[in-house]
C-alpha cells in the first residue's frame, strides 16, 4: 500500500462554531465561516504529485467488461479519497494506543467511525494499459462506473501530463454529517522511471467583504497532493478589491493554525470542513505576543547542539539579526546546499545564520565537497528545533529573526537574494 501522511499532528477541530451571516461586515465577527467554491488545478499554489496503489487487473476481473477493448497490460490506479479512513481502520487493527488521539482530533467533524463511506467510495481509480504500443489511462469522467464511454488518454510523462487540463473524476466523501457524492479533478501520470503518479488537482475560493474592503481567500490541501480531504491546507489572500495577485511569496501561504490579517482585524486560520465545503477563520484582539514561525510573531525558543558539537540557543543571537536555513538532501535542479553557501558568501558578515538538516550523512558530504561554512544541526537530533522550525523533512524553508527576537520574514531558500534584499542594504 501506499505511503498514509501523518494525521496526528496538529489539526484543529472546532466545535460551537455558529455561521457568520452573509454580505458585508462593519464591525469584525468573532467567527468566520465562509463558504467555498471548488475549482479545477492549483490556483497560485503549484502542486506535486504521489504514488497511488497499482495492482494488475486479473482475466477474470469483472472490470474487464466494462473497458473498451483493444487495451492490452491492463492494471488499476486507485487513489484514496479520505485517507483518514484507512488510518482509523489502521489503528483500530493494530495501533490501539493511538486511536483515542485519533479519534479527539477527527471525530466527528472529519469522520464518522458509525458511518465510514465503502472502500468502492473512497477510491479515485483510473484504468492503466497499452494501446498501439503507448501507455493509457481512463477516468470514469462521468461517474457512471463505466470505462467504455470515457475518453483514452495518452499517459505522459507527469511533468507533460500537468501542463494539460485535469481530468473531472467522482467519488463520496464525508462532509461533517453524511457521506455526499462529489466531483473533484486529477492528474495520472508516469515518473522518469515510468512508475504510475498521481495529483489531485483541485483548490477552494471564497470572499469576504468588511469595511469596504473585498478580500478573495484561496485554499489547497498541500503535502503530499493526493488528498481530496483538507487534512494539511494552506491559505492565502490572493486578490484585494478587484486587484489579483500573479503568484504568492512562500510567506503569504499560511497553515492552519497561523493567522491572517483582514480588514485590520486578524484571523486564526482555524479549519476547513472534510469536504472543502467551507472555511473557518477565528478573529484574534491581539496577535503582539504570539509565539510562531509567521512573519511579524516572536520566534520560538529552541536550544540545540551543532555538528561541531557547540550549544546554540536562540537568546545568544539577541542583538542580531539570525537566519535559520534549511537544507536538505531532498532532490531539485539546484540542491540547496549550492543556495547555502552563495547565501553565506553575500551574507555571513551580516547577519548569523544556522542551517538545519536531516540528513547527517549528505550533509556532511556536502559541507566537504561545497566547502560549506557556518554552524549545522540536525533537526531529528534537537526536539526543540524539529517541532518549531524543520517540521517537513525535506524542508527548505529560511526563518529570518531580527535583533528582538521576532521573525521579520520567511521563505524558501531558492528566494534567499529577493528576500534577504527587503532587509538588508
Amino acid at each position: 500500500m501506499h505511503k498514509l501522511p501523518l494525521f496526528l499532528t496538529a489539526i484543529l477541530i472546532l466545535s460551537g462554531i455558529h455561521p457568520a451571516q452573509a454580505g458585508q461586515y462593519t464591525t469584525p465577527p468573532d467567527t468566520l465561516t465562509l463558504k467555498t467554491t471548488k475549482h479545477e488545478g492549483y490556483g497560485l499554489f503549484g502542486g506535486g504529485y504521489w504514488s497511488p496503489y497499482v495492482e494488475e487487473i486479473a482475466p477474470e476481473d469483472e472490470r474487464r467488461k466494462i473497458i473498451p477493448q483493444g487495451i492490452s497490460e491492463l492494471k488499476v490506479a486507485r487513489q484514496e479519497v479520505d485517507i483518514k479512513v484507512l488510518q482509523y481502520h489502521r489503528l483500530v487493527e493494530s495501533q490501539h494506543e493511538y486511536l483515542p488521539t485519533f479519534l479527539e482530533i477527527n471525530y466527528p467533524g472529519r469522520i464518522d467511525t458509525a458511518n465510514l463511506p465503502s472502500p468502492a467510495q473512497n477510491g479515485v481509480e483510473a484504468i492503466i494499459g497499452q494501446k498501439d504500443g503507448k501507455p493509457i489511462f481512463i477516468v470514469d469522467e462521468n461517474g457512471n462506473r463505466d470505462y467504455r464511454d470515457d475518453p483514452i488518454r495518452p499517459l505522459l510523462e507527469m511533468s507533460s501530463a500537468m501542463k494539460e487540463r485535469p481530468v473531472q473524476c467522482h467519488y463520496a466523501v464525508y462532509n461533517g454529517k453524511e457521506i455526499i457524492p462529489d466531483v473533484g479533478w486529477v492528474y495520472f501520470g508516469l515518473s522518469s522511471d515510468e512508475k504510475v503518479k498521481v495529483s489531485v488537482a483541485q483548490y477552494l475560493s471564497a470572499d469576504y467583504s468588511i469595511g469596504g474592503q473585498h478580500y478573495q481567500l484561496d485554499a489547497i490541501s498541500w503535502m503530499p497532493f493526493t488528498s481530496f480531504c483538507f487534512d494539511s491546507p494552506k491559505i492565502s489572500i490572493t486578490a484585494q478589491n478587484g486587484v489579483a495577485k500573479d503568484s504568492l511569496l512562500f510567506s503569504e501561504q499560511y497553515e492552519l493554525g497561523e493567522y491572517l490579517e483582514l480588514g485590520g482585524a486578524y484571523y486564526q486560520f482555524a479549519s476547513i470542513a472534510n469536504d472543502g465545503s467551507t472555511i473557518t477563520l477565528i478573529r484574534e484582539d491581539d496577535v503582539s505576543d504570539k509565539i510562531g514561525t509567521q512573519a511579524g510573531f516572536i520566534a520560538p525558543d529552541f536550544e540545540a547542539v551543532s555538528t561541531s558539537g557547540h550549544p546554540l540557543a536562540l537568546n545568544d543571537y539577541r542583538g542580531q539579526y539570525l537566519l535559520l536555513t534549511n537544507i536538505t538532501a531532498c532532490w531539485s535542479k539546484k540542491m540547496s546546499y549550492e543556495y547555502y553557501r552563495e547565501l553565506w558568501d553575500d551574507y555571513h558578515e551580516k547577519m548569523a545564520i544556522v542551517a538545519i538538516d536531516e540528513s547527517p550523512l549528505a550533509l556532511q558530504n556536502n559541507i566537504e565537497d561545497l566547502g560549506l561554512k557556518g554552524e549545522f544541526i540536525i533537526g531529528k537530533d534537537n526536539p526543540s528545533v524539529k517541532k518549531t522550525y524543520r517540521e517537513d523533512y525535506c524542508s527548505r524553508v529560511c526563518f529570518l529573526i531580527d535583533p528582538t527576537g521576532r521573525i521579520v520574514d520567511r521563505f524558501e531558500i531558492s528566494d534567499w537574494q529577493e528576500s534577504l534584499a527587503k532587509h538588508f542594504k
